[in-house]
């Protein structure tokens, strides 16, 4: 690879590796996560990949653990990060800021850029000081701090409460509570120091680091002899602040939470997640979470909107065969038409098998609507479906054109046929493996071939002619079609992924 990839990690995995390099960790996951440490591991050791600390994740293990057990999470941590760390959440937050600023001053655009969040670009060489130190400063022990950072987490779980009660009988979009996420966040974080700053006052502890942030923005102001209170207070105004990476990856996540998750509430772990992953998600190249976070990032397309790629523990084997996919996988950059594509078939994908889990064992003998087929039989046919899209692909790499359409009813019998014996489970990771063959190959198209004719068929329409990227874009309905009518046999329901 020609830079390293850089991966994000929760704080629960982190401990769950901490556990894992003390043999303490024990059930089904202790495998995957020995595996995962010694995967991870490699990839840094190679130079392929690096996982950077982060202070909010050192604080949240500082107070949930016995000192030894923080000093194995240290340890995880510096062996991943190389002694490369993320800047401290506010110090990120206080670049973006002024950069966005900048961009309003000048009238052009922002983007993110690696010396925002480190002190080093660490896609490229890292020095040797910093690999040989391979340390993070710890947080604290003081236990006043730590009670002060408990109090603080307690604080900001009860406000979401009162929040989503206070907002319970009011009938608002993802859109709207997304909106009015950040613009809180903003008045908290800017506006308000900023009347403060311009009155003269004093901040207090808690805005001290908005404080900070605001008056970097400032400063630019004065340097550029612009009249200081109406041009930053014009910025702070406007919805260009709301354009930064941190205010939107906090308040989508916020909105996800209270509209996608109400049954789930708010939880003191969330706290921290927002601050890190509102931070750190927009330099980075992959995240690993839990699976309730994946989702999140996933469904309302956050992790997608800045190149991110997201996994939980149980898709170690699916990053490493990401990983593996070199510089075609989905790791890198694609065509951007084909990237939300892939994406989509991802979230499909995880739903596909979060219906099968949900499936009765004793039901997929059953007759499913098919005539001919058992719901096993349809499983069969779902797992396996992706072979004449990868015959597609392929024609289309290697002959420009996709060709012709197999039979698909010939292909259905001899894929049902093969897989009479294959238990649910099996037929499941076949389609992940399946999954992962796709992307790769989606990564490899140019621009023209999405343009190349075939025909396009949507779910309960008759097929027509069009160009292969609207083909694309509505092959997953034919997975969301047939999940649904495995919905009879179900146990519990599973959502489907918002379109």
């Amino acid at each position: 690879m020609s830079r390293r990839l850089v991966v994000y990690l929760d704080t629960n995995l982190l401990s769950d590796l901490a556990k894992a390099s003390l043999g303490t960790l024990k059930g089904p996951a202790a495998g995957r996560t020995e595996q995962a440490l010694a995967f991870f591991t490699s990839l840094v050791d190679c130079r392929v990949a690096i996982f950077p600390d982060c202070w909010s994740r050192q604080a949240e293990v500082e107070l949930r653990a016995e000192r030894g057990f923080e000093d194995a999470v240290r340890n995880v941590a510096a062996r991943l990060s190389r002694g490369v760390p993320f800047h401290p959440e506010s110090h990120i937050l206080e670049h973006q800021i002024t950069e966005l600023f900048v961009a309003h001053l000048d009238g052009t655009g922002y983007v993110p850029t690696w010396q925002e969040a480190f002190p080093w670009d660490p896609r490229g060489a890292i020095p040797s000081h910093l690999e040989q130190k391979a340390t993070h400063s710890w947080v604290t022990s003081d236990s006043e701090r730590r009670h002060h950072r408990r109090q603080l987490k307690r604080l900001f779980v009860n406000d979401r409460h009162e929040r989503a009660r206070q907002r319970a009988n009011l009938t608002l979009t993802y859109e709207d509570l997304k909106a009015a996420n950040a613009r809180e966040y903003a008045e908290m974080m800017v506006l308000g120091p900023a009347r403060r700053l311009l009155l003269g006052e004093r901040l207090d502890f808690a805005h001290t680091m908005a404080g900070s942030m605001v008056g970097a923005a400032m400063e630019v102001a004065t340097e550029r002899g612009d009249i200081l209170a109406i041009s930053f207070w014009k910025f702070a105004n406007s919805a260009a602040i709301l354009e930064g990476p941190a205010i939107d990856i906090w308040a989508s996540i916020e909105a996800s939470i209270e509209l996608d998750e109400p049954s789930r509430g708010w939880q003191e772990g969330d706290h921290y997640d927002l601050e890190a992953l509102s931070a750190a998600l927009a330099y980075c190249d992959a995240v690993f979470c839990d699976r309730n976070m994946k989702g999140i990032l996933r469904r309302r397309r956050i992790a997608g909107r800045y190149g991110a790629a997201v996994y939980s523990m149980r898709d170690l084997d699916q990053f490493r065969r990401d990983v593996e996919a070199g510089p075609t996988g989905p790791l890198k950059a694609m065509n951007r038409h084909v990237g939300p594509i892939a994406e989509r078939w991802d979230e499909v994908t995880e739903h596909l098998a979060d219906v099968a889990h949900a499936v009765d064992r004793d039901k997929w003998g059953e007759p499913s609507p098919y005539p001919g087929w058992t719901y096993k039989d349809l499983l069969a046919h779902l797992a396996t479906g992706f072979s004449i899209r990868l015959a597609r692909l392929r024609s289309l790499l290697e002959t420009g054109q996709p060709g012709p359409e197999p039979d698909a009813d010939a292909a259905n019998a001899e894929n049902i046929a093969r897989h009479r014996e294959s238990s649910p489970e099996a037929l499941v990771e076949e389609m992940v493996r399946q999954r992962s063959e796709v992307r790769r190959l989606l990564g490899l198209l140019r621009p023209e071939h999405l343009e190349v004719r075939t025909n396009v068929h949507r779910w309960g329409q008759p097929p027509r002619q069009g160009p292969f990227l609207e083909a694309l874009q509505h092959w997953h309905e034919h997975d969301l079609a047939h999940a649904a009518d495995l919905s009879p046999i179900m146990r519990w329901p599973v959502a489907p992924p918002e379109a």
